[in-house]
């Protein structure tokens, strides 16, 4: 929940491959394959699934789409895959993509002003056209983003709008120990 983590994020490296930081144009890729950063990686995720994620994710999105739609990505998976063979060494790196997961996805800690009930969303879609629409970056700006910076500042552009509020890891004691107590918050 650092900001500063979203301008200099932690470096990741998974079958002795580097990965780049989670930007909106991986995690569109992942999901147009088929591949999710929110859920786990299941239990023993085969050795092809987790190269796919190391290819995609070790270079720039857009060399990541062009190594998927080219001739080579199949000799890349190949190699990848190779070095997964293992059981152990494909458990290590499946729980190091679910951190490294975990970490993209973490934003600030908001809760809404209003009190409806959530409407579900694709929230990579939705984190886009805030981007896009409401912060004026262009597409390929947008999906450049880092996801963790993405979504401070969707939540900064949403809280100046007076739809989020931020909070903090004491608010949220305090809130769960009023919940605790059966108090319910004040409303404003």
């Amino acid at each position: 929940m650092d900001y500063a983590a979203t301008i200099w994020p932690d470096h990741w490296r998974v079958a002795r491959c580097r990965l780049e930081p989670l930007s909106l144009g991986h995690a569109l890729l992942l999901q147009r394959l088929g591949l999710s950063t929110l859920r786990g990686l299941g239990p023993t995720p085969g050795a092809g699934d987790l190269a796919l994620y190391i290819a995609i994710l070790s270079r720039p999105w857009r060399r990541a789409v062009a190594l998927v739609d080219s001739w080579r990505g199949r000799w890349v998976l190949r190699w990848l895959a190779l070095r997964l063979l293992h059981p152990a060494t494909r458990a290590v790196a499946s729980v190091t993509l679910e951190r490294y997961f975990a970490a993209a996805w973490r934003g600030p800690r908001v809760w809404t002003k209003d009190n409806t009930a959530a409407k579900q969303d694709d929230p990579l879609r939705v984190l886009t056209c805030t981007l896009t629409q409401r912060l004026g970056y262009t597409h390929d700006a947008a999906l450049d983003l880092p996801l963790e910076r993405a979504l401070w500042e969707a939540c900064s552009y949403l809280a100046a709008e007076g739809l989020l509020e931020f909070y903090s890891s004491d608010d949220a004691h305090l809130a769960a120990l009023a919940r605790s107590e059966g108090l319910r918050p004040a409303t404003s």
